[in-house]
């Protein structure tokens, strides 16, 4: 029963029969990525830190708020790095990332490849989180195989992994082509044919959210009237009807079925038709090709072969094959090469690729026909590790070999790898020698996992590296033993080597306030609602009851999700804590009550 006295002469009543025996949450893995590189004028080199866990479950509040899920987000570091390239230069089209984030979410492409060894369920959404003080243009970017965006920015967040699960863009703003399955939710909006938005308009306002919403955590009603789905380039932006259906159910979203102690519920038959998921057979070795389409150039960027998923299918499948072959050039395995491109929606699902130079851009997600027929795609081939093999080649549409590389002439070698930590400084050191063929170092490249179980199961680390060297902030990794594995990719073959164990000190989690908002308001009229997550270094489950809630002081109740008494009006202090001694963990925000 509600605390507040009804309005007298104003009451109304009503009943409906809720289905409430689904659940979902949402299992979000970040690939945090700090910047060492030329300021906005080139007048200065900035060197920006990778995002902390803490900032990673801050980014989670929004698609929390909006998204048909419930409960706790469960928040990890999935692996890091630090990119030299700015991302200040300007949009390829109408919608589209800017050529910059290539390189950088084909990083975070390899690096969700490399993490699936320990996490091969496809419930896990992979997003590389960026610095916010780095020179930028686009704020956010799905292609090139990998989402990302700018820390602080929870909607971007929202919006960026809307378009991993297979979302384009929602027809509002100048957002390209736009999602043709998107409703038109009369009369908020109008129809294509109509004058006032004509078939070639791509600055489209057909995106109303097409009923009301609610921000539980405020009261604060989304009229449809106004309010545009937040996968559009429009404001204010709320989830439409359209989307939360779309993600009811979602595999991503890890749907289960809770018992209601009704009797007849119906059961839910969760249907995944599409390829972008779980494959059949899940983790199997496979050589993980990574190339530039530009044209009909193709440039090869890296090979390793690993234990993973099938991670391509996300992008749209091209008549390039790419094929492991025998001394004499015959067929051991082959796979089709899927593009992806970088216009922030499909990833380059729906454009026409079966042809040298193919450009049918008729996806529906930033593109269209009078584009540069040259501007850059990533074409992706994961094919089946079945055999060493001789050679490895890209065929085109006509049978012709684009691309060709020969197993090298003298095997590549991993020698002398140790890993030590320095309880002073805080830091891990490992170290490794390479040798490698001389015609293979211009293609040879390091990639680093960890294992808290002694090998059963590797975790991601770091991709990409040059040198015999690397320096490891702990602080994304749990206590105890922790061994590494050094894994030399020559563009062609990957030799792998592990470190002994160093023993890390246990780490306090980490715990974010996701309502209320730092430096935001809520209203007095109703009860306060406070939600946080809790998580650790590594992505150990904890528990969110442990956590204790104060305002000014006051403990006012425990739990990662509830409500309480709101405060008078003015200026307040809420915090949220967890452990003790070494152990502890805290946040405080400051709000106004209005």
């Amino acid at each position: 029963a509600s605390p507040y006295p009804q309005c007298p002469g104003n009451t109304a009543a009503g009943a409906t029969l809720a289905d409430v025996n689904l659940t979902q949450t949402l299992n979000a893995a970040f690939i945090t990525i700090g910047y060492q590189g030329p300021n906005n004028d080139n007048s200065d080199t900035l060197s920006l830190p990778a995002p902390s866990l803490a900032q990673c479950q801050s980014e989670t509040s929004w698609a929390m708020t909006t998204f048909p899920v419930s409960g706790q987000p469960n928040v990890r570091i999935a692996a890091s790095f630090t990119t030299n390239t700015p991302l200040n230069d300007p949009r390829s089209c109408p919608g589209c990332c800017s050529p910059n984030w290539q390189p950088l979410l084909q990083t975070v492409a390899a690096l969700v490849a490399l993490d699936q060894l320990a996490f091969p369920g496809g419930n896990w959404v992979y997003y590389g989180l960026v610095n916010n003080g780095i020179p930028v243009t686009v704020p956010g970017c799905n292609g090139w195989g990998g989402t990302g965006g700018l820390a602080g920015r929870p909607v971007t967040y929202a919006h960026e992994i809307g378009h991993q699960f297979g979302l384009p863009h929602a027809r509002c703003g100048n957002a390209g082509t736009g999602n043709a399955a998107y409703p038109v939710y009369e009369p908020y909006d109008l129809p294509v044919d109509v004058p006032a938005n004509p078939v070639s308009n791509t600055n489209w306002t057909m995106a109303s959210i097409g009923e009301f919403g609610l921000d539980i955590n405020t009261g604060v009603i989304a009229n449809p009237a106004t309010a545009e789905d937040f996968m559009s380039y429009c404001s204010p932006r709320w989830i439409s009807r359209f989307t939360h259906n779309y993600l009811v159910n979602w595999p991503q979203l890890s749907p289960s079925m809770i018992a209601t102690g009704v009797d007849g519920g119906a059961l839910r038959e969760i249907v995944d038709d599409e390829p972008n998921f779980a494959e059949p057979d899940g983790i199997r070795p496979l050589i993980d090709i990574f190339a530039v389409l530009t044209g009909d150039t193709v440039e090869v960027t890296s090979v390793s072969r690993l234990e993973t998923r099938a991670l391509s299918r996300g992008g749209a499948a091209t008549a390039y094959t790419a094929e492991l072959i025998d001394e004499d050039g015959g067929l051991i395995a082959a796979d089709t090469a899927y593009a992806f491109g970088g216009e922030g929606g499909c990833g380059g699902a729906g454009h026409d690729y079966s042809s040298k130079g193919g450009r049918d851009c008729g996806c529906g997600c930033g593109c269209d026909d009078r584009l540069d027929p040259k501007r850059p795609v990533l074409l992706r081939a994961m094919v089946p590790d079945v055999a060493p093999g001789a050679g490895l080649r890209l065929r085109d549409r006509d049978g012709e070999i684009v691309w060709e590389r020969k197993r090298p002439a003298r095997a590549s070698k991993l020698t002398r790898v140790e890993a030590s930590y320095d309880g002073k400084s805080g830091e891990i050191a490992l170290r490794w020698r390479t040798s490698v063929d001389a015609k293979a170092k211009d293609h040879a490249f390091v990639a680093l996992r960890w294992s808290a179980d002694d090998g059963k199961t590797w975790r991601a680390l770091q991709t990409g590296l040059t040198e015999e060297s690397a320096q490891i902030d702990p602080a994304n990794l749990p206590g105890g033993a922790i061994r590494f594995e050094i894994r030399l990719s020559d563009g062609f073959d990957t030799v792998v080597a592990q470190t002994d164990a160093v023993e890390l000190p246990q780490r306090p989690p980490s715990v974010a306030i996701l309502h209320p908002a730092d430096g935001g308001s809520v209203p007095r009229d109703r009860l306060m609602h406070l939600r946080a997550t809790l998580d650790a270094p590594g992505g150990a489950p904890q528990d969110g009851a442990a956590l204790v809630w104060s305002i000014d002081g006051k403990e006012v109740g425990k739990g990662a999700d509830l409500w309480v008494e709101t405060p008078e009006t003015g200026r307040h202090k809420v915090t949220v804590k967890t452990g003790k001694g070494d152990l502890a963990a805290e946040a405080s925000h400051v709000f106004t009550v209005k």
